[in-house]
């Protein structure tokens, strides 16, 4: 999978696909570098199909389309993902910040609920699991936490850790840096 930083600032589900897909429609492959660890070719990117994928938003459950691009070289396919959305997960990530920040301020989900409506308790708390399992002590050793800026968030971890804050799935991932 590749992550890309793609501006998008409501919760609006067809704004969602929208802002999307102008992304996808600008989108440059040659740009693109192959995240398979064995090639790692650049300009070998062409666009190949897309899948569908559950979001929850504040606004409620929805689908986006999201782009499966091929290498031409290894024949290896990813997914371009948006850097709010966090890897085999429907719930964003400002609302896995949400609950974490929330958390290390000792609420719990109970205390606190998510302000996203489709985010349930029993959800929040599976996210507060995830991060102590895999992600609380990889923060910490990097001395950074869930209360810097998202994209500093996302930047340190893909520098450290070659994976999205809260990925857990350990599938290749690489991010994208548009130059546009």
């Amino acid at each position: 999978m590749i992550t890309c930083f793609i501006d998008f600032q409501t919760s609006q589900a067809s704004e969602m696909q929208k802002c999307y897909d102008k992304f996808v429609d600008s989108l440059e492959c040659v740009q693109l570098k192959c995240s398979n660890s064995d090639c790692g070719v650049s300009g070998q990117i062409i666009k190949h199909a897309y899948y569908r994928r559950n979001v929850k938003l504040g606004s409620g459950k929805t689908i986006l389309k999201v782009l499966r691009v091929i290498c031409k070289k290894c024949e290896t396919t990813h997914a371009i993902l948006p850097d709010w959305l966090v890897p085999y997960s429907q719930v964003l990530l400002e609302d896995h910040l949400e609950i974490l920040q929330n958390y290390v301020k000792g609420n719990t989900p109970n205390t606190t609920k998510p302000s996203n409506p489709e985010v349930d308790v029993r959800t929040a708390y599976y996210i507060i699991k995830d991060y102590r399992d895999n992600w609380q002590e990889n923060l910490r050793s990097i001395s950074t936490s869930v209360f810097i800026g998202k994209k500093e968030l996302i930047l340190k971890c893909f520098s450290e850790y070659k994976f999205q804050f809260m990925q857990i799935k350990k599938t290749k991932n690489s991010l994208f840096l548009s130059t546009t």
